[in-house]
């Protein structure tokens, strides 16, 4: 309603000035849709039989003819009401026959199979104009929703596409179940629970758009792949199993195609099989997972009339989540991350064994565990328990100060992967989705610091800056003093805190085992730990620029420096940092290293574009960064670029030149220099391969 309301009832003061006339002759009056027509068990029963005007016959109308109607379950009604001594009766029927005569021929056309369409205000969260919305969703019959990506999606979106063939973000879960008889069943549960959540049936769409939106189709059918591996020994299944999951890793998801996900259902025996599930982690977090597994058993009990199926769990959808991010104060949440990265001008280093070139993408892809005994595990709790502390704040902490060691420094940043599922929205616990996002954390590793009192601090930043934990990391970035193409931080720490759940499997007739995850993150390191009589980390890491050996070492001085903590809660930082010894020293650079053979050009120092195809980029790059010139040797990061910026800058060369460049290419080069020569050579090759096919005919 316009203006909340706010000018209900003026128009009958302006008259003429506003309408031309003084009184509008005929009213329309439409009730809606009553499909409870006759039904009088309840407090409120709609109107029986037809609708009639509750006045005075003498009195004076208010409008020449009053026109009203209703839907119920036996069709669409209007009733004519008309005054004698103005209107004859064939006058009125006529005119209630030609409306019914228009009405018959748009259902006709709506019924035809290129009729259709939407317009923006079908989408509101999305803030598209009308050529987007024909342009992603047609005639608007195979859409159901659009709205924007969440920052953590749209950063996922980014790296997928920059590190396109390595996997980045496809997620593989694993496991056995134990009473499946029918594997054919097993899928058309999972076939359900796709047909009604709609994060689900999601596709993401970004070519040509201010910001990718992901787009809810109205279905979407599962892959599903079947093998039989009833008769084979356990070696042998648990080599396919390794040969499957690589193999899968390699035939990444196609983005514009809902579902992002497939399925392989491997029999094992009469009532047991193995389950593959791949999907993109832009679809779901951790928490989300098992909640559609839950809904997968659920299901299956249905079909299988199991007792302990009960009815489908109401679920809140995602889109109200995107929509409670759309009303965040972002104002408040730049002041807060302003004043905290503004003293960050590089990310913590870390200790490499070698230095990685830039046209190398990071990527987390092998894996090292490590486990605490039972006792110290149990005093890591018990002292989160008696000082007020989360599990998540003590390994932290433990975290914090291991980098403190290696870096050589007091203040340390890393990532950490928050729940981002507000207390504020009801529900929120139910919603299927990706709600989680990674956010920085800044510690100061002052040596004369007590070891609970600084953890207690920590803890507390971290509640501050969790208020906040909705701003996207390219903002962070640029909030803070880190130039150039470097990353505010090169860890991350995930506490994976949600159940495992082969209880709700249990409930439902399933029994469920040998759960493993395979998950590849764009980080050079990364830390999952998870809770349990034995705390576990696993470590995730890039070979490129870590050795095993390495690995191994920071996951031993971890524990080390849990064991340390424990036996003293209250000791200085420099005693618990004594106990590691002789730091771990990083590579210098950083972990990344700058090529021989690229020039280095002086920022101050601008050149402008020498030739059309630099003036072109340069042009691009100006409208894409919203600045007045740009020099060949200046660096689109230190510009003010982005990864959604770099996806628009993807998308006009392609369209200016004519020339498939990849997004990965467009960030490899960083300079308008360097993207000319890279546009050039594309033109030049796929010149070479025409005029070759012309020799050839």
């Amino acid at each position: 309603m316009p203006g909340r309301g706010v000018g209900h009832g003026a128009l009958r003061y302006l008259g003429d000035r506003a309408t031309g006339t003084g009184q509008a002759q005929v009213s329309f009056n439409y009730l809606g849709q009553f499909d409870t027509a006759g039904v009088v068990d309840g407090l409120y029963s709609a109107p029986a039989g037809p609708l009639g005007l509750d006045e005075d016959q003498g009195a004076t109308r208010a409008h020449q003819l009053e026109v009203v109607g209703r839907a119920d379950r036996s069709g669409l009604e209007f009733t004519w009401f008309h005054s004698a001594e103005l209107h004859e009766e064939e006058t009125v029927r006529a005119l209630a026959e030609g409306m019914v005569a228009r009405l018959r021929s748009l259902v006709a056309h709506c019924a035809e199979p290129g009729a259709g369409g939407c317009t923006p205000s079908d989408f509101p969260l999305a803030r598209l104009d009308q050529a987007a919305v024909d342009r992603i969703v047609g005639t608007g019959r195979a859409v159901e929703d659009v709205y924007p990506l969440t920052p953590m999606q749209s950063g996922m979106l980014f790296h997928s596409l920059a590190q396109e063939g390595e996997g980045l973000y496809l997620e593989q879960v694993t496991c056995t179940l134990a009473g499946v008889g029918d594997p054919a069943l097993l899928a058309e549960a999972w076939q359900r629970v796709v047909d009604r959540t709609p994060v689900l049936r999601t596709a993401v769409a970004w070519e040509n758009l201010p910001e990718p939106v992901q787009v809810v189709h109205r279905s979407g059918r599962v892959p599903v792949a079947h093998e039989d591996w009833a008769a084979q020994p356990e070696p042998w299944r648990e080599q396919r199993l390794g040969e499957l999951l690589a193999q899968d890793r390699g035939d990444e998801l196609d983005f514009t195609a809902p579902p992002l996900m497939r399925l392989r259902i491997a029999r094992l025996s009469a009532d047991e099989v193995r389950v593959v599930w791949t999907f993109h982690h832009l679809l779901l977090d951790g928490w989300s997972v098992f909640r559609v597994l839950t809904d997968v058993f659920a299901e299956h009990a249905r079909l299988t009339g199991h007792p302990g199926a009960g009815d489908p769990v109401p679920r809140r959808p995602f889109r109200d989540y995107v929509a409670w991010l759309g009303r965040q104060d972002r104002d408040a949440a730049r002041e807060h991350w302003s004043g905290l990265l503004s003293g960050l001008t590089e990310p913590t280093p870390l200790p490499v064994d070698r230095v990685a070139t830039t046209s190398h993408g990071q990527r987390s892809t092998e894996r090292i565990t490590v486990r605490l005994s039972e006792r110290t595990s149990e005093r890591v709790a018990e002292l989160g328990r008696a000082n007020r502390l989360t599990g998540n704040a003590v390994v932290q902490g433990a975290w914090a100060l291991l980098l403190a060691d290696c870096a050589g420094q007091q203040q340390v940043c890393f990532g950490s992967t928050v729940s981002g599922r507000p207390d504020e929205l009801p529900g929120v616990d139910e919603i299927i989705g990706i709600c989680i996002n990674t956010m920085p954390v800044l510690a100061e590793a002052d040596p004369r610091a007590r070891l609970v009192p600084w953890l207690q601090r920590l803890q507390l930043a971290q509640v501050e800056s969790r208020r906040f934990g909705y701003v996207p990391l390219n903002q962070l970035r640029g909030l803070s003093g880190v130039t150039g193409r470097a990353n505010l931080f090169d860890s991350l720490v995930v506490f994976e805190n949600y159940p495992i759940d082969d209880q709700a499997a249990a409930e439902h007739g399933l029994r469920l085992g040998d759960v493993r995850a395979v998950e590849t993150t764009n980080y050079p390191m990364s830390v999952i730990v998870y809770p349990g009589s034995r705390l576990t980390f696993a470590f995730t890491y890039d070979p490129a620029v870590f050795d095993a050996a390495t690995v191994e070492e920071m996951g031993r001085r971890l524990g080390v420096l849990l064991d340390a903590a424990v036996t003293d809660p209250y000791q200085s930082l420099r005693t618990l940092l004594d106990s590691l010894g002789e730091p771990m020293r990083p590579a210098t650079g950083n972990g990344v290293a700058v090529l021989a053979d690229e020039p280095q050009v002086s920022v101050a120092q601008h050149q402008a574009p020498r030739t059309i195809t630099e003036t072109l980029i340069a042009e691009i790059w100006a409208e894409v960064l919203a600045v007045a010139e740009v020099g060949v040797d200046d660096e689109f990061f230190a510009l003010g670029g982005d990864s959604i910026l770099s996806l628009h800058v993807t998308t006009k060369v392609r369209e200016t030149f004519d020339v498939d460049i990849s997004l990965r290419e467009v960030i490899g080069c960083h300079t308008v220099a360097a993207l000319a020569r890279a546009v050039e050579e594309s033109i030049l090759s796929e010149l070479e391969s025409a005029a070759a096919g012309d020799e050839r005919n």
